[in-house]
């Protein structure tokens, strides 16, 4: 967030906020203008960069921008979307997007598939569920957790369904995980 203002003898400072509007949590960074620099430079322009807000994958933002003290209820506000992973750069660069990825085979004669859980260190727990794609992916079975200590990260999931309609369901165990599905 970047602002440029007029200095003002009773301004006192500037106020980010951004709202998270999948959870309403709210962050807010403020700068202060002492009254002893506010008062030699009324009328010089202030130039404000706020880079630290804490974002997640495919979050809505709303962002504002006011003046301490809020003059006469004024205030720039702008809604903004983060990028999910399939946009090209978050997809390759957010470890949450690249760890998310799992990889499968199916052994048809055994009419299992074995599914390997990305190991990223220090990430979380991770699920892994089968399920049939219809217009929605419904749950066949318990999803299997993953945990972080576990020695193999290989698991067996048995099926009885027909393979072209039944697919695996991969995420890490945080609040609104991004899903990775795959269909074999």
């Amino acid at each position: 967030v970047q602002a440029s203002l007029v200095l003002h003898e009773s301004l006192r400072g500037l106020e980010a906020c951004s709202v998270n509007l999948d959870t309403q949590e709210t962050q807010c960074q403020s700068v202060r203008v002492s009254r002893a620099s506010g008062r030699r430079q009324v009328g010089w322009q202030l130039q404000v960069h706020f880079d630290c807000f804490e974002v997640t994958v495919a979050q809505s933002l709303y962002v504002t921008l006011r003046t301490v003290p809020h003059f006469c209820g004024v205030q720039l506000d702008q809604q903004y979307h983060v990028e999910d992973c399939r946009h090209e750069d978050v997809g390759r660069n957010v470890p949450v997007c690249f760890a998310g990825k799992f990889s499968y085979w199916a052994d048809r004669s055994r009419k299992v598939i074995l599914v390997q859980v990305p190991e990223v260190p220090g990430a979380p727990d991770y699920y892994v569920r089968l399920c049939l794609k219809w217009f929605t992916c419904n749950d066949v079975g318990v999803p299997v957790r993953v945990t972080g200590n576990r020695m193999s990260r290989t698991v067996s999931l048995p099926y009885s369904q027909e393979l072209p309609c039944l697919c695996l369901e991969g995420w890490f165990a945080t609040p609104d995980a991004v899903r990775m599905q795959a269909c074999p």
